[in-house]
């Protein structure tokens, strides 16, 4: 007799696929499968290993409740987020916990940051840079670190993130917005100077960052024209008489060309 395999191709391929579900524990939505004899649902979770989204959630909760916590609870949960900076495992945790200690208003948040700063990752850097300064607790150890940054971190973005703090604290220091605490007279100098610097860095978006930062911190408007920005550094010195005049109302509006003036 003859038996034709098309007859048992069906069976074994079905078979089959129903092994292979069981044996690599895929998910399956099948009613019928699932209740298959010998078939065993399995987790994706790891025994012991926290998943990302979790420990994010709780990362994020932890900074949140920072933000109103008394100073001893926000003293512990810089701690935490401390260590969870130092034992994240991905790159994307290490950030959230530095964001995270970025919302708590605590003393101890500079002395966190700072031993962050030294991450040979350039966005944890970032993200300590993006920190710091957002609160009234800023001083001359964070402000001579931020000037440490802005000048000699071996990567651009990181100082232009770090000249752009220095912006926004001149900025604040100008409106007078801290407390009479945490200024002193030397501050507006010293981010004045530095952005002065910046001017004739080597680097076009260093340069460009600065005049951006020294509208902030002067009030001043001279955009993005680096010839009286550099002229107005030669007034402050006393090396000219002439302080350079603001930008007109027409060379503040965008310039748009017509396609027949090409």
């Amino acid at each position: 007799m003859q038996i034709n395999s098309r007859h048992y191709l069906f069976p074994l391929i079905f078979a089959s696929l129903i092994f292979s579900g069981m044996t690599l524990g895929c998910a399956v939505d099948n009613e019928f499968i699932a209740k298959w004899p010998g078939f065993e649902a399995r987790s994706d979770k790891i025994p012991g290993l926290m998943p990302s989204q979790e420990r994010i959630e709780i990362i994020r909760k932890k900074g949140e409740a920072g933000r109103k916590a008394l100073a001893e609870e926000q003293a512990i949960l810089l701690a935490q987020l401390m260590h969870e900076y130092e034992t994240a495992p991905a790159m994307n945790l290490k950030r959230e916990a530095v964001d995270a200690m970025g919302k708590i208003q605590h003393r101890d948040q500079f002395g966190c940051l700072r031993e962050v700063l030294n991450d040979t990752d350039v966005m944890i850097r970032i993200s300590a840079l993006e920190a710091i300064g957002q609160n009234d607790l800023f001083n001359d150890d964070l402000l001579s670190l931020l000037i440490e940054y802005a000048k000699r971190d071996p990567d651009k973005d990181v100082r232009v993130v770090a000249i752009n703090r220095l912006g926004q604290i001149g900025e604040r220091l100008r409106k007078q917005l801290y407390t009479p605490v945490a200024k002193t007279p030397a501050m507006e100098t010293r981010i004045y100077e530095t952005l002065a610097e910046c001017l004739y860095d080597k680097q076009t978006i260093i340069r460009y960052e600065a005049m951006q930062t020294l509208g902030m911190v002067t009030g001043l408007d001279y955009g993005s024209d680096i010839d009286r920005w550099m002229k107005y550094v030669q007034y402050r010195k006393g090396e000219s008489r002439e302080l350079p005049k603001e930008r007109t109302l027409t060379e503040r509006l965008p310039r748009i060309q017509l396609p027949m003036f090409k």
